[in-house]
């Protein structure tokens, strides 16, 4: 069964490929190239998935990751680690290959955009190469990827924060525009806010019931109740008038998408607590053994971090489009005449953070498919240690954070209102 899905899933990436050079004769290659490598960090994604569960059976003749003294999941967390450090080590080239790429007359362009069969091969040979690295190299590269996935998740709140209000200006802009649809686009922002907020209480109510109903369950009350009156607050700030003055577009739709997001990462932390008294949903480390609710967790964090790192692409080409004009005509003198050269364009975003955020997601994704486990030596092999406490406070960390930024955004353009602001 892992055989099977292994090979389609490298099948999913030869066919992937050949996709992506057809359409790019039909879409804007700028745009082909980004969904090209979105597609390709899925299908590597899912083929890890598919080594965590099936990895004991798959890759227990290899000799430098049969070295394992605890069970199968060992097994299959360092397959995890090997294929996302193959996928790292691809971006991170790339980001540093790209260095000063900045217009589409340079050949690493052409990297960039095209040749998608010889780097589909070159990614699979990474991959094949890392499963021969033994696995002393994983116990401490397991550090830097831990890192790495923390400064992700940095750049992830800032995304977050940053599309709420892209989003919202899109609807207000839209709504003010046109005075007969206005309405309609009015209508949708009030019910999208709403519809979190409703969506992000149901939530809170749940987690009250099923992981917090204990006196011994008391940091779970306070993770719940902490960020239901931040919400409360952040939300009452974003619609007060001195607000509302330096900053017209904002108010209830960037508080639903930040609520709804905090929510979700309180009750992700919940979800990793290694405790069988405060989260019924745990069983372990084994994935053979996790609830539907632990998958789906599993799934809509992976869902979150893919939209990120999309988001991030398309949020530097905007960024690029506005600080310089898109397109340049390049002149020469030659023999005294002055001669029009070929068209040269700028790159529609910038390559070298691109595939530097893509290197980032690799190391969360691996932490997420792992629960923020690490692997360590013992005399008689390697083992897992548990970090599942680790992954709850970096999680909880991480919703105080983004609420915090949240905040700052609102109170930032009251407190200093001589700087200028992005609104």
């Amino acid at each position: 069964m892992g055989g099977c899905l292994a090979c389609l899933t490298c099948e999913a990436l030869c066919c992937a490929g050949n996709a992506f050079m057809c359409c790019g004769r039909l879409i804007p290659n700028s745009v082909t190239s980004r969904f090209g490598y979105v597609v390709q960090f899925l299908l590597v994604s899912l083929l890890a998935f598919i080594s965590l569960e099936f990895g004991s059976d798959l890759l227990s003749w290899i000799p430098v990751i049969n070295d394992c003294n605890d069970s199968n999941y060992c097994l299959g967390v360092v397959s995890v680690m090997r294929i996302m450090f193959g996928l790292t080590v691809f971006h991170a080239i790339l980001s540093i290959l790209m260095i000063g790429c900045q217009s589409t007359g340079d050949p690493r362009d052409q990297i960039q955009k095209s040749w998608w069969g010889i780097k589909l091969i070159i990614l699979l040979v990474f991959i094949v190469l890392c499963f021969f690295i033994p696995d002393e190299f994983f116990v401490y590269y397991n550090w830097v990827a831990l890192f790495g996935a923390g400064f992700f998740v940095l750049i992830q709140l800032v995304l977050l924060v940053d599309f709420s209000y892209c989003w919202a200006e899109s609807w207000v802009t839209k709504a003010t525009e046109d005075e007969e649809s206005g309405k309609i686009w009015y209508c949708g922002i009030v019910t999208s806010a709403f519809t979190m907020f409703i969506g992000s209480l149901a939530a809170s109510i749940l987690l009250y019931v099923y992981f917090a109903y204990t006196g011994d369950c008391y940091y779970n009350i306070l993770f719940i109740t902490i960020n239901i009156i931040c919400a409360i607050i952040f939300t009452f700030v974003s619609i007060t008038e001195k607000v509302q003055d330096a900053n017209p577009k904002v108010g209830l739709l960037q508080s639903g998408v930040v609520t709804a997001y905090s929510t979700y990462l309180v009750s992700s932390a919940m979800m990793s607590e290694p405790s069988e008294t405060c989260n019924p949903s745990y069983t372990g480390n084994d994935l053979a053994s996790m609830s539907d609710l632990d998958i789906f967790f599993l799934v809509l964090g992976s869902v979150i971090t893919i939209f990120a790192v999309c988001f991030s692409t398309v949020s530097a080409a905007t960024s690029s489009s506005q600080l310089s004009s898109k397109q340049e005509t390049l002149l020469v003198k030659a023999d005294e005449e002055i001669v029009e050269s070929s068209e040269v364009t700028e790159v529609a975003y910038n390559y070298t953070f691109f595939h530097f955020a893509f290197a980032l997601a690799a190391m969360y994704m691996c932490q997420l498919l792992t629960n923020w486990n690490t692997l360590q030596h013992q005399t008689s092999g390697y083992q897992i240690t548990d970090f599942g406490w680790t992954s709850v406070f970096i999680k909880m960390g991480s919703s105080w954070l983004v609420i915090l930024l949240y905040l700052w955004s609102l109170l930032a353009p009251v407190l200093f209102p001589d700087r200028e602001w992005y609104t």
